[in-house]
């Protein structure tokens, strides 16, 4: 595996309602606070091989960027935000 953060804030544990993984990582360069942001299709449910969702929900992306987004603003108040998706191929 990569050494680089999974990240994705709209996809959940079903039975427990809480994220799978980390919505965002934050970097600091040159005196920049950056806020990265991982949302992923919320279509892989419906393409992917369901017996491995059982227990997943992915929720839309739209609507989680925007709480994330408020949360970062008001807890860690990047200077820039980025969005790091994967929004599939069937768009």
């Amino acid at each position: 595996m990569g050494k680089f953060p999974l990240l994705s804030a709209n996809i959940y544990q079903k039975s427990t309602g809480e994220r799978l993984f980390k919505p965002w990582a934050l970097f600091k360069r040159q005196d920049l606070k950056i806020a990265v942001i991982g949302l992923t299709t919320d279509d892989t449910a419906k393409i992917g091989n369901p017996e491995y969702f059982t227990d997943v929900e992915f929720r839309k992306p739209a609507d989680e960027a925007k709480l994330v987004i408020q949360e970062l603003q008001q807890t860690e108040k990047p200077d820039i935000i980025i969005a790091a998706t994967h929004m599939g191929a069937l768009r």
